[in-house]
């Protein structure tokens, strides 16, 4: 059965709500084992869940409390979803490039996944 943009629209909030938590056990099971990752304007990119769960991680150790917004805008075609939300964070420490120990962050993002099977294969973060 062909999964439907509800479907699509049900695994991005999944993910939302892991991610924000942070729900480890959640995000492993939403993620691919091969996922392919990437955030274009940060230079970071990827292949696997471990590493993926480990770069974020890492951005909750710098970021806590960090969050990704509810969906403004969305696109379905196929497989893929574009996503565009707010990220937001205060740095607990000096992150070069990004901000300072104690400094707010905001990004607009758009987000571009690849959903198969109520699974992230690709995930590629624009802003």
């Amino acid at each position: 059965m062909a999964e439907t943009t509800e479907d699509k629209l049900a695994v991005v909030d999944r993910l939302v709500a892991a991610f924000n938590g942070p729900d480890y056990d959640e995000l492993s099971r939403i993620l691919a084992d091969d996922i392919v990752f990437s955030h274009k304007n940060k230079g970071m990119e990827g292949t696997g869940k471990e590493q993926l769960l480990s770069n974020i991680r890492m951005m909750y150790d710098a970021f806590p409390g960090r969050t990704i917004s509810a969906t403004q805008r969305y696109a379905i075609q196929g497989d893929v979803v574009f996503r565009e939300a707010t990220w937001g964070g205060t740095a607990a420490v000096d992150v070069p490039g990004f901000a300072k120990a104690g400094e707010a962050a905001h990004l607009d993002t758009m987000t571009v996944f690849v959903i198969r099977g109520g699974r992230i294969h690709e995930w590629s973060d624009f802003g």
